[in-house]
């Protein structure tokens, strides 16, 4: 019987998923792209709403358009759909724009396993993006009214922590408080994800956790009953939820909060795992996309790790001092459950593995919960209009937002404290938590049951499996002799991998106009810490911009270069990089071998057009 309704509810899910997201009306606009690019160089205009909160990052606007219609010359052609449109200016949510411009489709991935811009936004619903060439803002407040709401809360939020703290400390507050991470610096971002504490930087469950106790306990001081206390609380949580963009893991949270403080009025024991799967259950109805959105596998990887694991492993290390073992061992059990679920899985998608996490999360976190709550606080302490009270609120804010960015800093600079291991297949992860639930129930109940269970054998059996499968792979890899060759799409420029036995040859890197070069983002997704050699084939940008990057980021250990006597700014910083980290370098010409390569340009000499002295192999 369990074995049919299993295979029910599947064929359920299967069935709605495709329903949900290959079923659309007739006139949603993904069905109208050949109808828009037959009709290039037309007048075409969309006539939308603003129906997603702002996304600012530099100089850049990103919104969500649900269009309303069409415009073609003279016809106009009611539609429905979302766009990711682009814009220069400012805009809010809930104002009707006409947006004239030339409607694309989101390209694909370009390189294998790089990021798929398509499928990222096909999990939002959205399958169009548009960059107008202007923009008429034709009204406003056609959004939801609650949304409305929330939006002007959040503006207010956003104004404030700008006004009094700025700066990056300040872009990093509002990151935290209302989900406004579009400003954080590449490399505030990189120093959080190699200390494993990148989570914070996106609101989640752990913000909503902070926010919920925070109003929770002050309300509880009023003294008022408990049923205004949860429907207050609940109240700001669920605006909180809608200022935040109601993600996945935000969702969550709120719901599982709102469920479990219920629990105080019903005084029922809850199954807070079986609370969890109808959450999760209840958000895949919503949209079924979200079961492959990173956040929501984190946020519940991390939730479930605390809820199954940590009744089981805190029994284990617990001490009799009560208080080392509230101040030490209760977070640190907390903090290693909530690793545990989501530490590899967030390694296949970031190309790392955080050993510091462990340690600086029981630092980070509280630190955390201390500025989500100076963020909000100041903006109420603003409301008062006092001047000086607020000034010295927001020292003390920028204090705490300085002291929590000094901790990430400081752990982000302990040798070793992360590891690039590349991306990890499905097959792995499935063994992995196969092996960390087994292994878990096996360890409590030899340990405080003294008894064996099932999980012992499931737990044996899969590491029998496991090694088989381990000692194949690598021994696939060292008698897989063939030569595998990768031209990477980088745009304008060129960049080519060549993996040949244990040897890791790159030519070019491509051009270096965003944080981290594609060049080197394959590298990383293959687990590569080691370059044998680099070639430079030109001294144009749009090839050594990315070298400079892996020279800087990589063990490069030795370089491959034509004679240039052209010295452009990319070609001088790449030979300074290459100085100062005193990696040996050798100037080629025709006739020259190195390794299996034989050089057949440039001939040696002068040449006007400096395309003549590219590198030819």
């Amino acid at each position: 019987m369990d074995i049919i309704c299993i295979v029910l509810v599947s064929m359920f899910g299967f069935l709605y998923y495709e329903g949900r997201t290959r079923i659309y009306p007739k006139n949603h606009i993904r069905h109208l792209n050949g109808i828009v690019s037959q009709s290039w160089g037309k007048d075409i205009a969309i006539v939308g709403d603003v129906l997603s909160l702002p996304d600012t990052r530099e100089e850049k606007t990103y919104v969500e358009v649900e269009a309303r219609s069409l415009v073609l010359s003279s016809d106009t052609i009611p539609v429905c759909g979302r766009i990711r449109v682009t814009l220069g200016g400012d805009v809010e949510y809930g104002e009707r724009l006409i947006l004239y411009g030339r409607l694309d489709s989101p390209p694909p991935a370009r390189n294998p396993g790089g990021f798929d811009y398509r499928a990222w936004l096909a999990r939002q619903n959205i399958y169009n993006t548009m960059s107008p060439d202007s923009v008429i803002k034709v009204g406003e407040n056609f959004g939801n009214r609650f949304i409305l709401l929330a939006a002007g809360i959040r503006s207010y939020i956003e104004t404030t922590i700008d006004r009094n703290i700025g700066g990056d400390k300040g872009a990093f507050l509002k990151g935290i408080t209302i989900g406004e991470r579009g400003m954080i610096p590449g490399e505030v971002q990189e120093v959080f994800r190699n200390t494993g504490v990148v989570h914070i930087l996106a609101v989640s469950g752990l913000h909503v956790g902070i926010l919920a106790a925070m109003l929770f306990l002050v309300i509880r001081l009023f003294r008022l009953p408990n049923i205004v206390n949860i429907m207050v609380t609940s109240a700001c949580l669920i605006v909180y939820a809608f200022m935040t963009g109601l993600r996945p893991s935000v969702v969550r949270a709120t719901t599982m909060s709102i469920l479990l403080m219920s629990t105080f009025l019903t005084e029922r024991d809850t199954d807070i795992l079986n609370t969890l799967c109808v959450v999760a259950f209840a958000i895949l109805i919503w949209n079924p996309q979200f079961l492959f959105d990173v956040s929501f596998q984190l946020s519940f990887g991390a939730t479930a790790g605390i809820i199954y694991l940590y009744p089981k492993i805190y029994p284990l290390i617990r001490v009799r001092n009560r208080g080392i073992d509230n101040a030490i061992i209760k977070p640190f059990t907390v903090s290693l459950s909530a690793q545990a679920g989501t530490t590899l899985l967030a390694a296949h998608y970031f190309y790392r593995l955080p050993v510091i996490s462990l340690i600086a999360n029981i630092f980070v976190v509280p630190l955390t919960g201390l500025c989500i709550g100076a963020g909000l606080l100041l903006s109420l302490v603003n409301l008062l209009k006092i001047d000086l009270l607020s000034r010295v609120f927001a020292s003390a804010v920028y204090g705490v937002t300085a002291l929590t960015l000094g901790t990430v800093n400081l752990f982000g600079k302990v040798p070793y404290g992360h590891f690039w291991i590349g991306s990890l297949s499905p097959l792995f992860l499935i063994f992995y938590f196969i092996l960390l639930v087994s292994g878990v129930n096996a360890l409590y109940y030899m340990i405080k049951r003294r008894v064996f269970n099932p999980s012992h054998r499931v737990f044996v059996y899969t590491v029998i499996v496991f090694l088989v499968l381990l000692v194949s792979s690598r021994l696939y890899k060292i008698y897989n002799r063939e030569v595998r060759v990768t031209f990477m799409d980088v745009g304008m420029g060129n960049s080519t991998l060549v993996e040949m036995e244990d040897n890791v040859i790159l030519m070019d890197g491509g051009s270096y106009h965003r944080d981290i070069p594609v060049s080197a983002d394959l590298l990383r997704r293959k687990g590569v810490k080691d370059v044998s050699l680099v070639f430079l084939t030109s001294p144009l940008s749009y090839d050594i911009g990315g070298l400079t990057y892996i020279l800087k980021n990589f063990n490069v250990k030795g370089v491959a270069l034509p004679f240039i006597p052209y010295h452009t700014y990319a070609y001088k910083k790449f030979l300074y990089t290459i100085k100062e980290r005193k990696i040996p370098y050798r100037f080629v010409a025709k006739g020259d071998r190195i390794g299996p390569f034989t050089v057949k340009n440039p001939m040696g000499g002068y040449y006007s057009d400096i395309k003549d002295v590219s590198l030819v192999l």
